[in-house]
């Protein structure tokens, strides 16, 4: 079973650390703020309490044993980037970062994230394609004029699969 960090408790961290513990992982979760580190400790394996930038308290957290940390700092940009800096020098091998913005993204990818991730806006462009067209329940853009789009099936399209419904014939 993978092993988690979640560091940073704020609403994207906590929200993070709720759904891969509802999924049965084990979770870490971290943050400076013993409020949110207690609200943590009924929904994780083990919430603790620490400033992240602080290597000794990383290590003696456990942290080295874990397969993806999440750095989900969100306002502290140097934090993010000395947090980051941080795990990947214990060996962390899959780093996923929050960045704010391009250049916070560029340096957290040039100190060790694997992956950087932009919530606000990426929720911005879930939002807007959904109320765009009221049919799209959800979006997700995949890249290379890719998207993944989860659609609300109306008429001839309940109750049959995508076999019967005969589209490559109908839209090709």
């Amino acid at each position: 079973m993978r092993q988690f960090a979640v560091i940073g408790l704020g609403r994207f961290g906590f929200k993070i650390a709720e759904v891969l513990s509802a999924k049965g992982a084990q979770v870490l979760a971290i943050d400076k703020d013993l409020g949110l580190v207690d609200k943590a400790r009924d929904i994780v394996t083990e919430a603790v309490q620490l400033e992240c930038t602080d290597e000794e308290a990383l290590r003696e957290s456990g942290i080295e044993n874990v397969d993806v940390a999440v750095v989900s700092i969100g306002e502290d940009v140097e934090s993010s980037i000395l947090t980051t800096t941080l795990l990947k020098n214990l060996g962390i091998k899959e780093i996923v970062a929050r960045a704010g913005t391009r250049l916070h993204a560029q340096i957290l990818k040039e100190v060790g994230a694997s992956r950087v991730v932009f919530p606000e806006e990426d929720m911005g462009l879930r939002v807007a394609n959904s109320i765009f067209a009221p049919g799209v329940l959800d979006y997700v853009d995949l890249g290379a004029d890719y998207n993944l789009a989860e659609i609300e099936a109306k008429g001839d399209f309940i109750g049959k699969s995508i076999r019967e419904l005969h589209l490559k014939s109908k839209y090709s």
